[in-house]
């Protein structure tokens, strides 16, 4: 299984609330990338700000809006891509999204460091609801590398909690 998980600590430093997404593991085949590999180091601290208005600005044309023809003005040519439903490059990733009418209901939680941003928010893909993050790499302004991790929504009937958000 792949979990995905944010936390919120009071003044204390205590968890006081948690979100996750839970799914299964897919062992790469062929010229797949791992899922949960990649490069990890955190750079350019001071762009923190710019990357995460960068990453709100492409949910909101691309996946809200569906201006998928300022794509280019998001994604490097060249995207490293761990979604195992999706080829690499920026035209398979753009491609899945217009194929499969990928789109943000709404983000519930944007964070970053440096030169990676991190979302978190319901998404609707081939018309099913899920709780989905995505983390995203940045260098020069551009998404250079991406991985996700998704959970269908589940009913309103079967939730134990406040749900997913």
């Amino acid at each position: 299984m792949v979990t995905t998980d944010t936390f919120r600590a009071d003044e204390n430093g205590r968890i006081v609330e948690h979100w996750d997404v839970i799914d299964y593991y897919r062992t790469p085949e062929n010229d797949q990338l791992d899922q949960i590999f990649g490069d990890f180091e955190i750079k350019d601290l001071d762009k923190k700000a710019e990357n995460k208005k960068l990453v709100r600005r492409f949910l909101t044309e691309i996946f809200q809006n569906g201006e998928l023809e300022q794509w280019s003005d998001y994604v490097a040519d060249d995207l490293i891509q761990h979604n195992h439903e999706i080829g690499q490059g920026s035209a398979a990733y753009k491609n899945y999204v217009a194929e499969y009418s990928v789109t943000f209901d709404f983000v519930f939680q944007l964070l970053g460091q440096g030169n990676y941003v991190v979302s978190y928010g319901q998404t609707q893909i081939d018309g099913v609801a899920y709780a989905q993050y995505d983390i995203f790499r940045l260098e020069n302004g551009k998404i250079v590398e991406h991985w996700d991790n998704k959970e269908v929504m589940p009913k309103v009937e079967d939730l134990t909690n406040r749900g997913k958000f």
